[in-house]
């Protein structure tokens, strides 16, 4: 039976197409496979500036451009199994003035949560850097900049992220990594 599914030339197309297809993914698309197969350590990050009112659409004199506000979201998610003891995050060219808000919570919510990490930062002229320690598996750190005015919004949306951790670094959204590592283990059941 088995070798008549080996002679089978509908059978060995399949078989060579599956395999073509990964092969494909993998060369093509190398992120995706990090994104679905898990080290332990990793750490995943997604960096975006939000809807700014600094447009002609929001704004339609001078002086309102000068009051515009834009958001810049910055997501760091500790996606592998082992604790980070230690990330560091560096924004560059930050704009002199910007507000800045900080929080933590479970990538995936659980009956037990780790502890919280500390984040130190230290704001110099044109660079925002931060150290997190003690990030624990499936933890995510959510950091947001706020800038006002037309200038500082153009500088807020040309920042570069730059991130130093053990293990491997993923520029992927922390959740939707983890949503892709699950959607594989259900398929991985049937």
């Amino acid at each position: 039976m088995l070798r008549d599914m080996l002679t089978d030339s509908l059978f060995t197309r399949r078989v060579l197409g599956y395999f073509f297809g990964a092969l494909f993914v993998a060369i093509a698309f190398p992120t995706l496979l990090e994104i679905i197969f898990a080290n332990e350590d990793e750490i995943s990050y997604s960096a975006r500036a939000g809807l700014s009112t600094c447009s002609e659409f929001f704004n339609d004199n001078e002086a309102a451009l000068n009051n515009c506000t834009t958001p810049f979201a910055l997501m760091i998610g500790n996606t592998g199994t082992n604790l980070q003891e230690r990330v560091e995050v560096r924004l560059s060219p930050v704009p002199a003035y910007v507000g800045l808000s900080k929080s933590s919570q479970d990538i995936v919510a659980t009956a037990r949560q780790a502890a919280n990490p500390a984040i130190v930062e230290n704001h110099t002229d044109d660079s925002l850097h931060f150290i997190i320690t003690d990030l624990a598996a499936n933890k995510l750190v959510e950091i947001l900049l706020v800038t006002r005015g037309a200038d500082n919004s153009k500088a807020l949306e040309n920042i570069t992220v730059t991130i130093t951790a053990n293990g491997t670094v993923i520029e992927s959204n922390p959740r939707l990594t983890v949503l892709a590592r699950f959607a594989r283990n259900v398929i991985g059941i049937f």
